[in-house]
């Protein structure tokens, strides 16, 4: 497992070097990345101002939520991008390429087209995150999943929002095995792939 964190690291590393090449763009590109997401919580921020609660939610417990699916969504992004464009890479033949490889194909993609910028977006979800932790005066929840019942849970709502008080616990189980049935699909599906023959 640390042997393939390390190759992880080391084929991110060549991406991100890369990327630096031209470190005006980059910059520039990340400002605009963290920009993007500010303005995405400005509407929440104006409609609590305005009319107070929204539906029984303060901004601060919107920001929580905000900040709980931002920064899963961002790790994602910054983690595994490579997949969100591996339609395009199968179909190009490139697979081929990696099933040569003694490592996992799971490892090799996960590290494709690493956004370094990515990590403005998860900066500004974590900051949220924290503001909205602090202001609710929160301590640790499990933030796997689906964030809404993680949330229901540190807010202690969980029961008048009609849940049963352990449904949000369950929720590290449930992201458990999602993941692992999408390895066990991703799997068969490798074992059935025939060469592109390019």
């Amino acid at each position: 497992m640390l042997d393939a964190l390390r190759l992880y690291l080391r084929l991110a590393s060549v991406g991100l070097r890369s990327q630096m090449q031209y470190r005006g763009a980059f910059l520039f590109r990340s400002i605009v990345d963290f920009g993007v997401m500010v303005s995405d919580l400005g509407p929440v921020w104006v409609l609590s101002r305005y009319f107070g609660h929204l539906d029984g939610w303060s901004f601060a417990e919107l920001a929580l939520l905000y900040g709980m699916v931002g920064s899963s969504w961002a790790s994602v992004e910054l983690g595994l991008r490579g997949f969100e464009s591996f339609s395009a890479f199968l179909l190009r033949g490139d697979l081929d390429r990696l099933l040569l490889r003694p490592r996992s194909v799971v490892l090799q993609i996960a590290a494709l087209e690493f956004e370094a910028r990515k990590v403005a977006r998860l900066g500004q979800a974590l900051l949220v995150l924290t503001l909205a932790c602090v202001s609710l005066r929160l301590g640790p929840v499990s933030l796997a999943f689906v964030n809404y019942f993680p949330a229901l849970a540190a807010l202690g709502r969980t029961e008048s929002a009609g849940w049963p008080s352990a449904l949000p616990w369950l929720s590290p189980l449930a992201c458990s095995a999602v993941l692992c049935a999408g390895f066990f699909a991703f799997g068969r599906g490798l074992r059935r792939y025939e060469s592109a023959g390019s």
